[in-house]
């Protein structure tokens, strides 16, 4: 029985990584035939608003949920868990309808210091998702801490595909329906709505074993004070590193037309521009798909470790997620900007702003870090410095990208970020344990690990050369494609042969991970042919 159980909770935890890692990848994909269809000034305009969306998006799909799913795994009975999830229901309740009347409500402030007041009713519109948002959290948190993970993973999934459908065929019909670019903004972005309440639907179907959860009474908004510092705290923690990438888009939206404008270019041109830089986003959430992927796989085993206190286990571990990590995000961030000519070019049309993106490109790297270095501290439930290091990094990218940004345009905008990263970086890293910043520091590792990546950029400086020279300044998407797949296949190639033949990794490390044994098989065996 019990191994039946175990069995169906590893089944569940597989289904839902693997969903996520779908939703990610479409919430990534889509952008570009949006893009291709609409234009950069209509990528403007729904870019200009999605990180409202997004900050919505995080509190009920993968911010929230989380603290609920923990507080409900922590009860022993039935009765226990419900008193915890109708303790917390009101204060998601509350945080949301904030958040709605301040989006709603102040859509025409808010589109005004965007310098775009026809924004206004896109914003409106992102804004009646935060209406979703506390029951989307409170049935996924309950299933999840009830180790029922499909339907959480279903409810990701529909979501997902109706809000990427909705978006599309808005898209296609921008052009004979004869929109203008703010009301196809506004069409496209009802299908965060329709989905939201596709996804609601799907876990209703699953049949939660809980009372029925509408509006909070008012002795459940006063009983939910005891709550109130987890939900602030850890609750406020995960959701804000979880959509720090958001938050900097946010800041964005205010900054980057009105420093064009400012610059002196004309208000259209400006919004042209913001729409090229935006499609940076996309290229950093796949780069950071397989970073997260990692991050996910290695949290249980830390926790474990916590618990059962073996802190030689920890340690070995943490070592080994730090150098995974790096590893894995410093290369996807060198081979983005080493190929963004090609990805730029293919995928959008054109090659604007390929500098400012370029930098962007960076963000993969630092970003990871951060989620790495916060997930460590997460494990011992220390809270005080992550605190301190995302207010520090949000500071730095508000102060610098005001101040880089009305200079440089949108190459501020991407110095600001990379150095609003790396503001909370230094923080998260210094204040680290003894032991555990001992487990973190490979000098040796970091060397070998700059070997490669020097190898990779001069195998993919020699083949940017190469293609130059054979096809010259081609502007064909189809010829732009295959050089950027080429290149990935050259570049990674290169890095990975690196990778094993300066033994970045151990023996003991390559076991460790996923997979590892299969990996170490088929090194052996292409060895020895």
């Amino acid at each position: 029985m019990l191994k039946t159980k175990q069995k169906a909770v590893v089944e569940g935890a597989l289904l839902l990584t693997l969903t996520s890692f779908i939703v990610k990848i479409l919430s990534a994909v889509y952008r570009v035939p949006f893009q291709n269809l609409v234009g950069d000034e209509g990528f403007y305009v729904y870019q200009q608003v999605y990180p409202i969306y997004g900050i919505a998006m995080t509190l009920g799909l993968s911010g929230l949920p989380i603290l609920v799913s923990k507080m409900v795994a922590e009860q022993e009975t039935h009765t226990k868990q419900e008193a915890v999830i109708r303790g917390l229901f009101p204060l998601y309740w509350v945080l949301s309808l904030i958040l709605f009347v301040v989006f709603f409500l102040a859509s025409s402030v808010l589109a005004q210091l965007m310098g775009d007041i026809k924004l206004a009713p896109v914003i409106e519109m992102a804004a009646i998702v935060f209406l979703l948002v506390p029951y989307l959290t409170t049935y996924r948190g309950y299933f999840q801490g009830k180790l029922e993970m499909e339907p959480t993973a279903y409810s990701q999934l529909f979501e997902q595909l109706v809000r990427v459908g909705m978006i599309l065929a808005v898209a296609g019909l921008y052009t004979s329906a004869n929109w203008t670019v703010y009301t196809m903004g506004r069409y496209a972005m009802s299908g965060a709505i329709l989905g939201g309440v596709v996804a609601l639907i799907t876990l209703l179907l699953f049949k939660p074993n809980l009372k029925s959860i509408v509006i909070p009474s008012k002795l459940e908004l006063y009983n939910s004070r005891k709550y109130l510092r987890r939900f602030l705290v850890e609750g406020g923690l995960i959701c804000g590193y979880s959509s720090l990438l958001v938050i900097f888009q946010l800041i964005d939206s205010f900054l980057i037309k009105n420093a064009l404008v400012a610059q002196g270019f004309s208000d259209q041109h400006s919004k042209i521009i913001k729409g090229s830089y935006d499609r940076g986003q996309p290229l950093i959430q796949v780069g950071m798909v397989i970073g997260i992927a990692l991050t996910t796989a290695f949290l249980p085993m830390l926790i474990r470790y916590v618990t059962e206190k073996n802190e030689w286990a920890y340690r070995r571990t943490i070592a080994l997620f730090v150098k995974v990590v790096m590893a894995v995000s410093s290369a996807a961030s060198v081979g983005l900007i080493m190929l963004l000519p090609y990805l730029n070019g293919s995928l959008f049309g054109d090659n604007q702003e390929s500098l400012s993106l370029s930098l962007l490109m960076g963000t993969v790297f630092f970003m990871s870090l951060v989620l790495m270095f916060q997930i460590i501290y997460q494990t011992k439930n220390q809270y005080r410095i992550p605190a301190y290091s995302l207010l520090v990094g949000c500071l730095v990218k508000i102060i610098l990208g005001f101040l880089l940004t009305t200079k440089f345009g949108t190459v501020g905008a991407s110095l600001a970020t990379l150095c609003g990263l790396i503001g909370a970086l230094v923080l998260l890293v210094s204040g680290l344990e003894a032991q555990t910043k001992k487990s973190v520091t490979n000098s040796v590792f970091i060397w070998k690990l700059l070997v490669a990546l020097g190898m990779m950029i001069v195998s993919l400086t020699l083949y940017r050369w190469l293609t130059l020279s054979v096809f010259e300044s081609t502007t064909s998407r189809f010829i732009l494609f295959i050089q950027a797949l080429v290149g990935v296949v050259i570049g990674g190639g290169v890095y990975v042969a690196f990778v094993f033949k300066m033994r970045m990794f151990t023996l003991r490390e390559w076991l460790l991970l996923p997979k590892g044994n299969k990996i170490v098989r088929k090194v052996r065996n292409f060895s020895k042919k």
